[in-house]
């Protein structure tokens, strides 16, 4: 998803739009977090205008849906991600007048929000990228109810161990089904 900064108008540019299902996937990949998946196309609604300076600012909203195995059965689950994003994109500065330049001893690198290009054009796909998988945790267990029932799939740990008419849960199973679904 690239924008040309020449082609900002004074009034913005609204961008609707998606990045690519595959690529943030793979990205997914060589990560920490390798057992969550997106299964939906993300699509972005973002407005962006043109800054002082030949920058821009880029603010909107991100939406997809991807599965991760729930922390209480583990069995995979959908869930929806919708992330608030907000970019300052601005101008790699050239060197100081006598000095290497400025990006070589790290002076000006990319921060959180804040986003160095070169020439007249971005790639938001990145950014956005890294804004879907920011929020996520490989830890993640849904909240449980009064009840000690989770919220999503209304397994109960709790009930399991307490009640002898139910099927109980050994750690050993659960750790075996673990290492099932980390074979790749």
């Amino acid at each position: 998803m690239k924008v040309r900064i020449s082609d900002l108008s004074p009034e913005g540019l609204v961008v609707k739009g998606s990045i690519s299902l595959e690529n943030l996937n793979s990205r997914m990949k060589e990560g920490r977090t390798q057992d969550i998946t997106f299964v939906l196309t993300p699509t972005c609604d973002l407005q962006i205008f043109p800054t002082h300076g030949g920058g821009a600012a880029a603010s909107g909203t991100v939406r997809s849906k991807y599965k991760q195995e729930c922390g209480r059965c583990l069995e995979p689950k959908e869930r929806e991600i919708e992330v608030e994003v907000r970019y300052v994109l601005e101008p790699r500065p050239d060197g100081v007048i006598g000095e290497p330049k400025a990006t070589e001893d790290g002076a000006f690198t990319d921060d959180v929000g804040l986003v160095y290009f070169e020439g007249d054009q971005f790639d938001l796909e990145e950014l956005i990228q890294e804004s879907l998988i920011l929020p996520l945790s490989q830890f993640w267990s849904p909240p449980a109810d009064e009840k000690g029932n989770c919220q999503l799939c209304g397994f109960n740990l709790k009930a399991d161990v307490d009640a002898p008419t139910r099927t109980t849960i050994k750690l050993g199973d659960l750790l075996k089904k673990a290492a099932k679904s980390n074979v790749h």
